[in-house]
C-alpha cells in the first residue's frame, strides 16, 4: 500500500499477491482478488498504519476485469459483493444457429 498524496511508507498488504483492490465504504477494510479468492485485510490508521492478516471470504469461478476497474461492487456495509459469476469454463466455439425469419416467428408467437 502507497499513502495518496505524498510521500510515506509502503505497507505490504499481501504475500501473495493481488489484484483488484476495493475500499470498503468507511475505509477500514480493503478487498482484493487472488486468483479465484476475494480476500479482505482491516486496516487501522490510529495511533499508527496496521493491517490485519489477509483472511479468505469466499472462492468461486467470476469473470476478470478487463480494463483497470475492478470487476466488483462491494455493499456500503461491506458484507455483500455483486460479481459475474462464470456458470462453467470457457469452451470454444463448435456451433452457431442461425434463425431466418425471425420476425415472422416472433409475431406469430404474439397471434
Amino acid at each position: 500500500m502507497i499513502p495518496v498524496p505524498g510521500p510515506g511508507p509502503r505497507h505490504a498488504i499481501s504475500t501473495g499477491g493481488g489484484t483488484e483492490p476495493v475500499w470498503s465504504a468507511n475505509g477500514r477494510e480493503l478487498f482484493y482478488l487472488n486468483r479465484d479468492a476475494m480476500m479482505a485485510v482491516d486496516i487501522s490508521l490510529t495511533p499508527t498504519f496496521a493491517a490485519s492478516a489477509p483472511r479468505l471470504l469466499y472462492r468461486g469461478l467470476f469473470r476478470p476485469s478487463f480494463t483497470s476497474d475492478s470487476a466488483y461492487a462491494v455493499s456500503r456495509d461491506g458484507k455483500r459483493f455483486l460479481r459475474i459469476q462464470a456458470i462453467q469454463p470457457e469452451r470454444p466455439l463448435t456451433e452457431i444457429q442461425v434463425v431466418l425469419n425471425w420476425f415472422d416467428e416472433l409475431t406469430r408467437g404474439e397471434k
